[in-house]
């Protein structure tokens, strides 16, 4: 669509954030416009009722001396064309009021206390979760240097195949990148100062954990299954709600999962140049590529979000490749790789 020009929906920096306070009168909270048309909305969850974001499992880590404790919980609501904060909670304090005159005054001297102190490092968090957990841990350890490979090597003996040059751009330079980023954030401690206010070796502590108790799986990153596994309305992530200046609309799900169709439609498109026929006819000949057959087993072998996607999910993806399965995985490969890659990591290091 013409209208999606930017992974990161615009929402910039200082200067746009507080024309987002400025435009929904917020008199000095700032986390709902934030969860309002960020990345950060990434995090959002629905029960029917209200919006949460939760980081309370960033708590247990310690931050380095003089920083904030990580954690906390928030809850918003639809307002007009927005989300409004209706709760805070933090370090064991809950917060609904979030005009306090205390609060207020201490801000003016540049001392965060009460809701104010809450807001921050729930933003902190926000941060972190989204740098440190979806960009380094998801993105880059999980998948884009196994990713580029498994599809480099297996495809070595035959660099014109035509799964190999579709998925080209997908691929590049991404081991390189993975190794050369790690030793600076993490033999020069530079993830101290970028990726959240833990030190190095609490950091990894953290990606172990989250690896250990949040295994992640591809077909939960399918942005057609995103939503619905957290609880959200098909309907904020339609053309119309985001067009509705008095609806709020998901506004990162509906951009992301416009470029996720454009992607299913390119893969369909080289399928039915390379591979053929109906459905079935196009399997039979999926599975007489001995190249792509080669490649297929060692992406469910050592790709471990693809693996638990074909063990847990089988109905979106299979053991043996077809061409519904190259669809649903590689879509989903391509539209983090690159459109969300962008949101989770450089549009969200503006903040």
């Amino acid at each position: 669509p013409k209208e999606i020009k930017y992974a990161s929906n615009g929402i910039w920096g200082i200067k746009v954030v507080e024309e987002l306070m400025e435009k929904y009168n917020t008199k000095g909270e700032v986390l709902g416009p934030l969860m309002t048309d960020s990345a950060f909305s990434a995090h959002l969850t629905y029960d029917g009722e209200l919006f949460h974001i939760d980081m309370s499992a960033l708590a247990k880590y310690k931050p380095i001396p003089g920083y904030a404790p990580l954690g906390g919980k928030a809850s918003f609501v639809q307002e007009g064309g927005r989300l409004k904060t209706v709760r805070m909670e933090y370090n064991g304090t809950n917060y609904t009021n979030f005009e306090d005159e205390v609060s207020d005054r201490m801000y003016q001297k540049s001392v965060r206390t009460g809701w104010r102190m809450a807001e921050a490092s729930i933003i902190a968090s926000l941060l972190s979760m989204t740098n440190l957990v979806l960009h380094v841990k998801d993105l880059h350890l999980e998948i884009a240097a196994t990713f580029q490979a498994l599809t480099v090597d297996s495809f070595a003996e035959n660099p014109m195949h035509p799964i190999r040059r579709l998925l080209d751009p997908y691929v590049s330079r991404s081991v390189q990148a993975t190794n050369d980023n790690f030793k600076l954030l993490f033999e020069y401690k530079a993830a101290e100062f970028s990726l959240a206010p833990l030190a190095s070796d609490e950091q990894i502590k953290l990606i172990q954990d989250f690896i250990a108790e949040r295994p992640l799986s591809l077909a939960d990153m399918d942005m057609t299954r995103y939503g619905e596994l957290r609880g959200m309305n098909a309907s904020f992530s339609s053309k119309e709600a985001n067009a509705d200046p008095n609806k709020w609309g998901w506004r990162w799900h509906y951009r992301a999962l416009q470029v996720q169709h454009l992607y299913d439609d390119l893969i369909s498109c080289w399928l039915d140049l390379y591979y053929g026929g109906t459905e079935q006819e196009q399997n039979q000949k999926i599975a007489a590529d001995k190249d792509l057959k080669k490649w297929w087993s060692q992406m469910v072998k050592y790709l471990h979000p693809l693996r638990r996607a074909v063990e847990k999910s089988p109905a979106w993806v299979t053991a043996e490749p077809t061409a519904a399965g190259l669809r649903h995985s590689l879509r989903t490969l391509m539209v983090w790789l690159s459109w969300i890659h962008e949101d989770v990591g450089h549009s969200a290091a503006s903040y």
